[in-house]
């Protein structure tokens, strides 16, 4: 049995990446895309231990930078796992199928856990293959490779004790709170602030490092003895290697036990009774009929994006981004204007500015998946006296709901900060907005020509169907152009069109494109949604 839930864990997880891809040419593609994430999110970490290693290993500390790198990697895995525990352990669509079968919930779970295992594995390769070849290169110790092949299949216990650990808390927490979406939303807002807080002190965090090397080393023996284990184990120490390996497993056991006790009543608890399903089948009944269509269906777009975690955390990282990239600006507006005295005659500064709003703006797409995550559900839809572009318009609404205000408050950031003239200002407006209606019909567009309904959780279907890759790589396609051709613009005609007349043929530009999409939905759309 444990060998049948394996193998279905697993093509579950291949199904994750290429569900649909019938063309091999376009696997290819798709693989070297995520090959090519990999390996530049792997060019950061390698720079980032190329400066801590050469100074550690000249001080005899050659444990202490795999200690470091340790804790790198175990957040690298935490991060890549904590926001899909809930998803894959307990909201997993055919765990009540399962449950039904003659399975044992601990059986169950530990297959969920092992599936997660590899993911964070996966995530723990960027961080220690880069790790592992700057020591080697510095050191020349070859045979290390064979430890530290022993140790990476160890390294993700640790993670995905403390991911599966906060997935429960979040599920529990969940089953007991009525938006329970609110809770992933804060986690994001801080995980985020977090990040950006890490990412402008990066150099200062390597400096101490290095400075108080023999201070943190102290402190990483004494607290953290599970990292100094580590640390001496990537360096050869077979005992540490075992004594790690043996912490790792206990840590293991210990939450898999606490988990498989609890993970039916868990899993059972957000599920609603069939009485409370018709109560809630009731309710829509009477909002259809005491509300204008268009405000039911915009209520009812709004609930689920609300009640779904999933949908809300990986769809509306954009408009987070924005808020807090407005309030960096505002903050640091003295540099932001010192930079733009000094250099201002050599970068366009507004137009670098409406770029990258519109960079961020595109993580942001709400339409992409929002036919997808109708899964079952979907006839419910079909099954109304509904019109299918009143339907369609109401997840574009729900869209710009929550991509605009942050546009807009970049937006005024940017003009605030930057004071490039009335015209201009004017033409940041237009352009980041009409560049996130095009977003929005793009990943309408894209949903409904690739749906993708057999998800066993919504995490697949939001974070990474077909629709929501194509629709970010158009998107930023679409920027390239852009810069294509300002390059045109200022280097071919000698720039007589100036900032302003650049940004007002970017608009017409994005205009064009939502409104040619615009047009092949209304024409297309009842077509191809019926046949869903």
């Amino acid at each position: 049995m444990l060998k049948t839930l394996m193998k279905k864990q697993l093509t579950e997880f291949r199904s994750v990446l290429f569900k649909g891809v019938k063309s091999k040419l376009l696997m290819v593609v798709l693989s070297l895309l995520l090959l090519y994430a990999a390996v530049s999110i792997g060019f950061l970490f390698y720079f980032m231990v190329s400066t801590l290693c050469e100074p550690l290993v000249s001080a005899g500390l050659d444990w202490l930078y795999f200690a470091l790198a340790g804790m790198m990697t175990l957040v690298m895995g935490v991060v890549g796992s904590i926001f899909t525990v809930k998803p894959q352990l307990y909201d997993a669509r055919d765990n009540e199928l399962l449950l039904s079968l003659p399975i044992k919930p601990s059986l169950l779970l530990l297959v969920r856990m092992l599936g997660l295992y590899v993911s964070t594995l996966l995530f723990q390769l960027i961080v220690m293959i880069p790790t592992t070849a700057v020591y080697i290169s510095t050191v020349g110790q070859s045979w290390l490779i064979i430890v530290h092949l022993i140790l990476l299949f160890i390294m993700p216990l640790p993670a995905l004790v403390i991911s599966c650990l906060i997935g429960f808390i979040i599920a529990k927490i969940s089953s007991k709170v009525r938006h329970s979406s609110i809770i992933g939303i804060a986690l994001l807002f801080a995980f985020i602030a977090v990040y950006f807080y890490a990412s402008t002190q990066l150099q200062n965090y390597l400096t101490v490092l290095i400075d108080k090397s023999s201070e943190i080393s102290i402190f990483i023996k004494t607290a953290l003895f599970p990292l100094y284990h580590f640390g001496l184990a990537a360096c050869g120490n077979i005992l540490s290697l075992v004594i790690y390996a043996l912490i790792c497993a206990a840590l293991f056991a210990v939450v898999y036990i606490l988990l498989s006790k609890n993970f039916l009543t868990t899993t059972l608890a957000g599920k609603r009774s069939a009485p409370e399903k018709k109560l809630q089948l009731d309710k829509n009944i009477k909002l259809f009929a005491s509300s204008r269509t268009d405000k039911a269906l915009l209520r009812r777009e709004l609930s689920h994006l609300i009640g779904s975690p999933a949908y809300m955390l990986n769809c509306c990282i954009g408009s987070v981004m924005l808020i807090i990239a407005a309030a960096a600006m505002l903050i640091n507006r003295s540099m932001v204007s010192e930079l733009t005295a000094e250099f201002g005659d050599l970068v366009p500064f507004a137009l670098i500015a409406i770029l990258v709003v519109c960079y961020i703006t595109s993580m942001s797409i709400l339409t992409a998946p929002s036919i997808s995550i109708e899964g079952r559900t979907l006839w419910l839809l079909k099954s109304l006296p509904l019109n299918v572009n009143g339907i369609l318009r109401a997840k574009v609404r729900l869209h710009l709901i929550f991509t605009l205000p942050p546009i807009t408050i970049a937006d005024l950031a940017l003009i605030f900060v930057l004071r490039p003239g009335i015209l201009m200002s004017l033409m940041i407006i237009l352009v980041t907005v009409s560049f996130d209606f095009f977003v929005a019909l793009l990943g309408l567009m894209m949903n409904l020509l690739m749906p993708f309904f057999n998800w066993t959780s919504e995490m697949v279907a939001v974070k990474q169907s077909l629709s929501v890759l194509f629709t970010m790589l158009i998107s930023w396609g679409i920027l390239i152009l852009s810069v294509g051709l300002y390059f045109v613009s200022n280097n071919v005609l000698d720039n007589v069109l100036g900032d302003v007349g650049f940004s007002a043929i970017c608009t017409l530009l994005y205009i064009a494109a939502a409104a040619s999409i615009a047009v092949y939905l209304k024409r297309n759309a009842k077509r191809i949604f019926d046949s869903l």
